[in-house]
């Protein structure tokens, strides 16, 4: 489990998150959604341990994160734009992670590496956009985390690639009892795959439920999330005229 008590952060004097608390099951997959600076990327490093919130408290599994080798061990964060070893090749990836990574799974990793059908001896950096997405996902899953946090994880993924990651997340939150959070700007591909949604507005929680009430009450995850975005759109009017 995930719970976050009242989280606060913000950079130079700038407040980024603020007094956010909400809970993520054991089990789950947990959709996060904002608006471009809404906070989501700052608040996964956050639960991941990487940044330390100006207040409040990441818990995971009843511990705080921060300065926690042991929690931090079981998580992994596949960030949206993954970060690979300099003319690494997915073996040396391998290496890398296997080395630190107690939970490290070499059956998974080759399994993937089949299913994807990723070169393992080809260098990352001649990947296409949707196979580093696909090899950062890999690498995600052959961790096995506890805690699995995924940034804008459809970005450069194909229809295909987009069911079947909805498809491995519910799998793997289910069969390993972990915990998932997940962001995306693909609201229709992230509605089919999650449990429950966490929405940030101006730096604070404004919405944290099942996907289901959304459903219900609006329609769909889009129809509700469009309908809190605050564009003024005639102001983009003839701007090519």
């Amino acid at each position: 489990m995930i719970e976050i008590t009242g989280l606060s952060k913000g950079y130079f004097g700038k407040t980024v998150l603020e007094d956010i608390s909400f809970v993520c099951e054991t089990g789950a997959v947990c959709g996060l959604i904002g608006y471009n600076g809404a906070g989501k990327t700052t608040l996964l490093r956050c639960m991941a341990g990487i940044y330390r919130p100006d207040a409040g408290s990441v818990r995971l599994g009843g511990e705080d994160v921060w300065e926690n080798a042991g929690r931090k061990a079981e998580t992994f964060l596949l960030a949206e734009d993954p970060y690979f070893l300099p003319q690494a090749t997915l073996f040396t990836m391998r290496d890398f992670y296997r080395g630190y990574t107690p939970s490290w799974d070499d059956e998974v990793f080759e399994r993937l590496m089949v299913a994807f059908r990723l070169p393992g001896t080809q260098k990352i950096s001649s990947f296409s956009k949707g196979m580093r997405r696909q090899a950062g996902i890999l690498l995600a899953f052959s961790a096995t985390p506890k805690y699995l946090f995924l940034d804008e994880i459809f970005d450069g993924l194909d229809l295909a690639m987009r069911r079947v990651m909805r498809t491995l997340l519910a799998a793997y939150v289910r069969t390993r009892q972990a915990t998932a959070v997940v962001t995306s700007h693909n609201l229709r591909e992230l509605e089919d795959g999650i449990d429950k949604i966490v929405m940030i507005r101006q730096n604070r929680l404004t919405y944290e439920g099942p996907v289901a009430d959304i459903r219900e009450a609006h329609g769909t995850l889009e129809a509700y999330f469009l309908g809190e975005r605050e564009v003024d759109e005639s102001a983009f009017s003839g701007v090519f005229q």
